[in-house]
């Protein structure tokens, strides 16, 4: 495949967290999504509990057959592993008490292709903050929800 067949563009993807870590505690630790560098980024409180946490990515799309590729200062792990972290961190000595780990994987090249006719649209996914690890995707995975 040559270089010229790659297509990148940036997207937003939006997690929403519907119950907090069991036991958070906001004196003692933080909660947010986490960059490669270890920064925390708060989510939103929403009217129904849920916290929502929105972040750029990258996508290189490979072309027909193939999946799409994610980066960006959010986004961990290796080719075809890739995903994103929200994570429960001590402030005493900012040492981690948990991570979430939530999966790219999940995301279709035609779901990358749907969302140009979406304006503004955003791919979402919907999570339980009560479990660590790769955590599953509640309601089917990603999904394409118009913002606008």
């Amino acid at each position: 495949m040559s270089g010229s067949a790659l297509r990148k563009r940036t997207i937003s993807l939006q997690i929403l967290c519907q119950a907090l870590p069991p036991g958070y505690d906001p004196t003692r630790q933080r909660f947010g999504m986490q960059d490669r560098s270890g920064n925390l980024v708060s989510g939103q409180p929403m009217p129904d509990g849920s916290l929502r946490f929105v972040c750029p990515v990258v996508v290189t799309e490979a072309g027909e057959g193939q999946p799409p590729d994610f980066s960006g200062a959010f986004v961990h792990g290796g080719r075809g592993a890739r995903f994103l972290y929200l994570s429960l961190q001590r402030l005493e000595d900012a040492g981690w008490e948990r991570r979430l780990k939530i999966p790219l994987s999940g995301i279709s090249a035609e779901q990358i292709a749907a969302r140009k006719g979406v304006s503004p649209g955003v791919l979402t996914a919907r999570i339980s903050g009560e479990g660590s690890g790769t955590v599953p995707l509640l309601d089917g995975g990603w999904r394409l929800q118009e913002t606008g």
